[in-house]
C-alpha cells in the first residue's frame, strides 16, 4: 500500500514540474493582454480621432483611423518577458484601433448629421 501511495504523489509532483513553466508563460501573457488592454484605454486620443472625423468627414478618416497601426511605448515593456511583451504588444494594437476607428465614425456620423440638419434649415429658410 505505501508503494502506491508513493507512487500517486511522485506522478503528481513530476506533472507540476512540467507544467509550472507552461503555466507561468500563460500568466506573463494574460498579465501583458490585460495591461496592454489598459494603456492603450488610457493613451488613445479619443478627441483627436473625432475631430478628424468631424472636420473631414466622409470616408478618408474612417480609412486612416483602420489603415493606422498603433504602437505601445517601448518605456513600459523594458525587463519584460517576451510572453509578456507579446500580449501587451497584440492587446494594445487591438483596443487602440479599435477605440481610435469608434472615434472617428462617431465623429464622421456627427459631420453628416450636422451637414443635413444645415441643409435642411437652408431649404426651410428659402421656403
Amino acid at each position: 500500500m505505501p508503494n502506491k501511495c508513493f507512487l500517486a504523489i511522485s506522478i503528481a509532483l513530476c506533472s507540476m514540474v512540467f507544467t509550472m513553466p507552461i503555466l507561468a508563460q500563460q500568466n506573463d501573457l494574460v498579465e501583458g493582454r490585460i495591461a496592454g488592454a489598459d494603456a492603450a484605454r488610457a493613451q488613445t486620443n479619443t478627441q483627436l480621432w473625432f475631430f478628424a472625423g468631424f472636420c473631414l468627414g466622409g470616408i478618408i478618416p474612417v480609412a486612416v483611423a483602420y489603415l493606422h497601426e498603433p504602437y505601445p511605448p517601448s518605456t513600459e515593456l523594458l525587463g519584460k518577458s517576451p510572453e509578456y511583451v507579446a500580449g501587451y504588444t497584440e492587446a494594445y494594437a487591438k483596443v487602440a484601433k479599435s477605440i481610435q476607428l469608434k472615434s472617428t465614425l462617431t465623429g464622421a456620423v456627427g459631420c453628416v448629421v450636422s451637414v443635413a440638419a444645415i441643409y435642411v434649415l437652408l431649404i426651410a429658410m428659402v421656403i
